[in-house]
């Protein structure tokens, strides 16, 4: 999984058999967050936002849930990338508000 960092592509985690990606996005309607570039042969399951929807409850209490746990994240991981582009310049580390 790679992260633009002041414009560099940076790799911030190897993902393994059964992992999911672009969950976030996925859930948020958001921009995604990372890129993920397989080093070897894939098989991938491509869902849906609709199908998510469906599965999850939209409009029920876990949708509702699922949902502000994905723009938690997608807040925080901004904020990591902040730091993360704070570091590469040099500069002192400061959270950025979201």
């Amino acid at each position: 999984m790679l992260k633009n960092v002041n414009g560099e592509q940076r790799e911030v985690h190897v993902l393994g058999p059964g992992n999911v990606f672009g969950e976030i996005a996925l859930l948020s309607a958001r921009p995604r967050t990372a890129t993920v570039e397989a080093s070897s042969e894939v098989t991938a399951m491509v869902v849906s936002r609709e199908v998510l929807q469906q599965s999850v409850g939209q409009g029920s209490w876990l949708g509702a849930i699922v949902l502000a746990l994905a723009e938690r994240f997608h807040d925080v991981d901004e904020q990591l990338t902040a730091l993360l582009e704070q570091k590469a310049r040099g500069e002192n580390w400061r959270l950025v508000p979201p």
